[in-house]
């Protein structure tokens, strides 16, 4: 399971944890596998976050999803391209997770 969340304003400055927890809250992946994959945008803070569940990140490594977010999410980013860098960071997530 996915969430996609992109927030223009957050008051706290760890975009990471604030992901990962908001995954866990609502309950993002399978129970019994912790599949979850989240990732949030927040414009403010001009943060990006690509959290995994436990066994998402057996096949999705912090290393992986830091590539996707320096090697696609941000040059996107920084041209104002949200929709593009989501669409493309999930595109390139789903085929590593293939």
């Amino acid at each position: 399971m996915l969430l996609l969340l992109q927030i223009h304003f957050i008051l706290i400055k760890k975009t990471h944890r604030f992901s990962t927890e908001i995954a866990s809250y609502w309950g993002i992946g399978k129970p019994d596998t912790d599949n979850g994959l989240a990732i949030v945008v927040c414009k403010n803070l001009r943060k990006v976050s690509i959290s995994t569940g436990i066994g998402t990140e057996k096949v999705l490594t912090d290393l992986i999803c830091k590539e996707v977010i320096d090697s696609i999410m941000i040059p996107e980013l920084k041209k104002g391209n949200y929709f593009l860098s989501i669409r493309e960071a999930i595109f390139e997530l789903q085929k590593r997770w293939e």
